[in-house]
């Protein structure tokens, strides 16, 4: 069998690894970090859930800083809503039904094995390019 030169490599990678367009816009515009992953999923099983960041993160088992950070942005992405009462915030799942859909469809490609590990592999390229910047 001959080599495989890196040109050749890359474009396997990329083939093997390769996302339906939907669930790779999902990834950029909500769960572009594990912890993101777990938020998503979290809010998504305990759908009427209205609790402040040290509240999820205990629950889920994070430090409360990082879990602030992550539903700040998924607030700001229309993931989950921010409901402020002073200086204090609590998070709740979304009440849009678009924006529910799409998270039902994501959740259900992970209970697929490749299609888990093609996205957790993405989540992980893209913590990865952020990183680096």
């Amino acid at each position: 069998m001959g080599k495989i030169n890196e040109r050749q490599f890359k474009n396997v990678d990329n083939e093997v690894l390769s996302l339906e367009k939907s669930l790779e816009n999902f990834i950029l515009n909500y769960a572009s970090s594990l912890t993101k992953l777990e938020l998503i999923r979290f809010f998504a099983e305990n759908t009427f859930t209205c609790s402040r960041a040290e509240g999820i993160a205990s629950y889920v088992g994070r430090k409360t800083a990082v879990i602030e950070k992550e539903l700040k942005s998924l607030s700001k992405s229309g993931l989950i809503d921010e409901i402020k009462n002073g200086e204090l915030s609590a998070y709740c799942y979304t009440s849009d039904e678009e924006t529910q859909k799409k998270v039902e469809f994501f959740l259900e490609n992970l209970n697929d094995r490749t299609t888990r590990l093609k996205i957790i592999s993405k989540i992980l390229k893209t913590e990865a390019e952020r990183d680096v910047l």
